[in-house]
């Protein structure tokens, strides 16, 4: 008797789990070689006053100043690794649901000087969070599968721009924000 046939399967994710299909040595590599991600959560919050006036401010990453002018501190950080924004979580002390936010990615490129002109790889707009029963009581910004791009490179300046477009009835609330973004770690050891 001749021995059964073996399934060969051709896939690189390894998505079928066979317990009894064999792999291409071409997808085994590719397997082995994938990228390795890591997400990374960062949290932020402050508080602002947007009664009498709108316009673009700088989320708080990695510091504990807002600045709003392109020629101070954009509240961002240097990227250890290429990666992609994945979204963006936002809460308010204030019902700002009669609002819409743009929050944008930008970044000043790892080879240009720190004066250089900022990239706008991606804006995503939401309605303002709801401050009440609503569930959920925060929105989210997704980045991912947006008309722009959600990633950066490796030595980049990342910042998160946000702007309310219109002003609110509170005079001082506090913002909240939770970040998501992945890195592409596989060039580590």
């Amino acid at each position: 008797t001749s021995p059964a046939a073996a399934t060969i399967l051709d896939e690189d994710a390894m998505g079928t789990n066979s317990a009894t299909a064999l792999a291409t040595q071409q997808s085994i590599k590719a397997y082995a070689d994938r990228p390795a991600r890591h997400i990374q959560i960062m949290t932020a919050g402050f508080l602002k006053n947007f009664s009498s006036s709108v316009s673009k401010f700088y989320i708080p990453l990695y510091s504990n100043l807002e600045n709003a002018t392109a020629t101070n501190e954009k509240n961002g950080f240097v990227a250890p690794y290429n990666g992609k924004l994945l979204k963006i979580m936002h809460r308010t002390s204030g019902n700002f649901s009669t609002k819409t936010v743009d929050f944008t990615l930008e970044t000043i490129s790892r080879n240009a000087a720190f004066s250089s002109t900022i990239n706008v790889l991606e804006t995503v707009q939401v309605a303002g969070p709801t401050n009440d029963t609503t569930d959920p009581n925060m929105v989210v910004a997704n980045f991912v599968g947006g008309s722009g791009t959600n990633a950066f490179t490796a030595g980049d300046h990342v910042m998160i721009g946000i702007e309310y477009n219109a002003t609110h009835g509170s005079s001082s609330a506090k913002y909240f924000f939770t970040l998501v973004f992945e890195f592409d770690v596989s060039g580590e050891a």
